[in-house]
């Protein structure tokens, strides 16, 4: 069977899907962003060097109020958690959604880094989701070192292609 170029390549491969990213970001030299849109969604890997919180978000303008924000880490007993939230003022926590429209595909912790994947339809239509569009939306990456506070340090920024 042959496969287009673009598509999405999903291997299982002792236990764990392998993807094709299309798209790469460097949000800072300890935070990569992976992603390979599809017609409905997109999947996206973070790969951050922490042992604490994740977060990305997306945002349509500098500022951190109003991004939409997934959330993740793995807790002292390994379980994988993943949030979706939203900024609703800058200079506290980002709150919980009541719609939690991310699906986690992936999640582990190793001696260096959080890796965490998940996937989310481009318009979701909840209102405290940005839609995500090519060439629409920020990305930008928020990290703690430690799991005893919500993160409030936004490291750097990408344009979603």
């Amino acid at each position: 069977m042959k496969t287009a170029v673009g598509s999405l390549l999903l291997l299982l491969v002792g236990g764990v899907v392998s993807v094709e990213w299309k798209h790469s970001a460097v949000l800072d030299n300890n935070f990569l962003v992976l992603w390979t849109p599809d017609e409905k969604d997109v999947t996206f890997e973070i790969q951050v060097k922490t042992l604490g919180y994740v977060g990305l978000g997306f945002t349509k303008d500098d500022g951190r109020a109003g991004a939409d924000m997934v959330i993740g880490w793995v807790d002292n007993n390994g379980q994988v958690h993943l949030q979706d939230r939203h900024v609703k003022d800058a200079s506290r926590d980002p709150q919980m959604d009541s719609s939690q429209d991310y699906r986690l595909l992936l999640g582990y912790e190793n001696k260096t880094h959080t890796v965490l994947r998940f996937s989310r339809q481009y318009d979701t239509c909840d209102p405290r989701d940005l839609k995500i569009t090519v060439g629409g939306c920020d990305l930008c990456s928020s990290k703690r070192e430690t799991q005893s506070n919500f993160l409030r340090n936004t490291q750097k920024r990408a344009r979603f292609t």
